[in-house]
């Protein structure tokens, strides 16, 4: 959804203070995803408004964030966004879903990150982690999280198996 609007007076309310209102008042899904800025809304001669003398949205195109990734899961996130919305500016702080982007299109994040990152995310943490930061905290959170229990886990593995092998032996030996 885009919102086009036209403030009576100078110094309008911003388009994030229109969000966070609407999100008080609206379902998620209704709140647009971008807002438009007009000096007046044009209208055509029955009064009405002239939708195709609207200005084409342009997501992503101030984007708010001008600050560049400082690792290379936060750069992968941030041209896979780039290429999947295809936009040109994705800032660290733009929500996904502000800039352009629904569920089908999360969907093919979800798929191509996995590839690029060879790790399974669970499609639910993108739903969650709307930001190229967040999401990118995540996986650097996750992935070391994983590196640092990966030997427990190979022992556990060990164990159980020599478990099973003692099982095997005493259940053996008994019959």
């Amino acid at each position: 959804l885009i919102a086009y609007y036209a403030c009576s007076s100078e110094g309008g309310p911003a388009p994030r203070e229109l969000r966070q209102f609407l999100q008080g008042k609206l379902p998620q899904y209704m709140v647009p995803s971008l807002f438009v800025a007009l000096e007046s809304l044009p209208l055509s001669t029955n009064g009405k408004v002239d939708r195709s003398a609207l200005p084409a949205a342009a997501f992503g195109a101030d984007s708010s964030s001008a600050e560049a990734p400082t690792n290379a899961i936060d750069q992968t996130v941030l041209d896979l966004w780039r290429r999947v919305l295809r936009v040109e500016r994705v800032g660290l702080d733009d929500n996904f879903f502000d800039i352009g982007g629904d569920s089908l299109l999360l969907v093919a994040v979800h798929s191509n990150l996995q590839k690029l990152l060879n790790i399974e995310i669970p499609v639910t943490d993108l739903f969650e982690y709307t930001t190229v930061r967040t999401l990118g905290k995540h996986l650097r959170d996750d992935t070391t999280a994983e590196h640092s229990f990966s030997g427990v886990r190979q022992q556990a593995q060990k164990q159980r198996e020599a478990f099973a092998r003692k099982r095997e032996r005493h259940d053996g030996g008994a019959s």
